[in-house]
């Protein structure tokens, strides 16, 4: 109510103000009527521009009057006839112009100021609406980023796992396994069991203590995921720990996933002992039992491989003993030697920078040094593959080491004299290495007298 009245009572207080200044003055021109630019239009003006309509019209109004009135006081002094005079009510009608004029353009401009604040508290209203939607959508798309990086790290693990279990090789096979899971899936312990004729075998993996080399048949979890044909968890597990009278226990498997072939026979299991907090969820399984199942098509892979190159003893391509039958024909040699006292004699062939040899010479290489070698070799005697592309394996039967250096070194002087060129340079000639040595009754196995003749390798030719 005080801030509604307070406008008029300014307007007031002003000329009565100016009035009793013109008093003080000396009272000759009361309200200072003589003035051209009237002080009650300061009064007027102020309130006007400042307040509004209203408040405009009243000051005007109200200095009007009290203008009127000090011309009436002023009467006394001054002639009668300036009542009559149109100077005495031209300032008033200026006055009361005035306030009504300025407190419209105020009162517009109120308006005005209402109408902007009213778009910009709209707009206001808007941008909060934006920015909330905004931070939707930015959850939204960080949700979907992490979404497709999840999806797209699923799908990076996948195909590294995929590449590395494409192989025929056992070993290789081992290694892919323990790869993929301590690097790919982030476990910590496992084992990997492979199936023989005794039970199963402990292959490869990762581990704090160490499981069983050997077990006649699975256990706990891993014998469940065998009968359920499917990979097993635990959510959480009891760690045994090793007391001095007990000795060391094994751990117990959080997951365990069994290795079938395509006909649903068992060629092994992988058991997963340690596995981080954050990574043992239902993905992570889900990604475990993807895995086991593709590690089981790589064994039932490898042993149909395995198979197939022990029916097809021969390379009919080139004539020559793959290296699975020399392996097996080595064992029944060796021991045919111990037990009769019988020389044998095994030599490997190396070929130097066969990396320069285009695929074409290699094979003609081959099938020409082939033809020489079986010149100076009986028909017992075995000429085959070694484990790389550039080197063969010869097995003298019955042959001693003389009878076999002296072979060997015939054989290398008919190769010497053919002048062979198959490098990418054609004025480079073919290099290649000889060892070899003859069984001895200390040897236990045939892979003392392979790693004896592959050492000498090591020495200076």
């Amino acid at each position: 109510m005080r801030k509604k009245l307070l406008p008029y009572l300014e307007s007031l207080g002003a000329l009565l103000l100016i009035i009793a200044a013109s008093l003080i003055a000396g009272g000759k021109d009361i309200g200072f009527i003589s003035i051209k630019l009237h002080p009650f239009m300061a009064v007027v003006v102020y309130i006007a521009s400042w307040y509004g309509v209203r408040e405009g019209r009243f000051a005007g109004l109200a200095a009007a009057v009290a203008y009127i009135a000090c011309v009436y006081a002023n009467q006394k002094i001054m002639s009668i006839w300036v009542m009559f005079e149109f100077d005495a009510y031209f300032p008033p009608a200026v006055l009361t112009f005035t306030g009504f004029t300025l407190g419209e353009i105020r009162e517009r401009f109120k308006r005005k100021a209402v109408e902007l604040q009213g778009r910009i508290d709209l707009l206001e209203e808007k941008f909060k609406a934006a920015d909330e939607h905004l931070k939707v959508l930015n959850y939204t798309n960080a949700e979907l980023e992490k979404a497709v990086v999840g999806n797209f790290s699923t799908f990076s693990v996948l195909y590294e796992s995929a590449k590395k279990l494409d192989t025929t090789d056992r070993q290789e096979l081992a290694a892919a396994v323990e790869d993929i899971l301590a690097h790919q899936l982030s476990f910590n312990a496992f084992a990997l069991y492979l199936k023989d004729k005794e039970g199963f075998v402990r292959a490869g993996g990762r581990w704090t203590t160490a499981p069983p080399e050997r077990l006649s048949q699975a256990r706990g979890l891993a014998q469940m995921a065998i009968e359920h044909k499917a990979v097993k968890s635990v959510r959480d597990t009891v760690r045994r720990r090793a007391g001095e009278a007990q000795g060391a226990q094994p751990e117990e498997a959080l997951m365990a996933g069994p290795l079938l072939d395509s006909n649903g026979r068992l060629n092994g299991f992988i058991e997963v002992y340690d596995v981080p907090f954050l990574k043992f969820n239902p993905n992570s399984i889900r990604m475990f039992e993807m895995i086991a199942e593709w590690i089981a098509k790589t064994i039932e892979r490898i042993d149909e491989f395995e198979w197939h190159k022990s029916k097809n003893i021969l390379d009919e391509a080139l004539d020559l003993y793959n290296y699975t039958y020399l392996q097996r024909r080595l064992k029944e040699e060796v021991d045919r030697a111990a037990r009769y006292a019988m020389p044998l004699s095994l030599a490997i062939m190396r070929f130097q920078d066969v990396d320069q040899i285009p695929a074409p010479s290699l094979i003609r290489l081959l099938k020409s040094i082939n033809r020489i070698l079986k010149t100076h070799l009986t028909d017992v005697d075995i000429v085959s593959k070694y484990k790389t592309d550039d080197q063969l394996c010869i097995l003298m039967i019955a042959k001693g080491d003389e009878e076999a250096a002296e072979r060997l070194e015939k054989i290398r002087a008919d190769i010497a004299a053919f002048e062979f060129r198959p490098y990418r340079d054609p004025g480079r000639e073919f290099r290649f290495r000889t060892e070899f040595d003859s069984y001895q009754m200390s040897d236990e196995t045939q892979d003392d007298l392979v790693g004896r003749v592959e050492r000498k390798f090591s020495a200076p030719s």
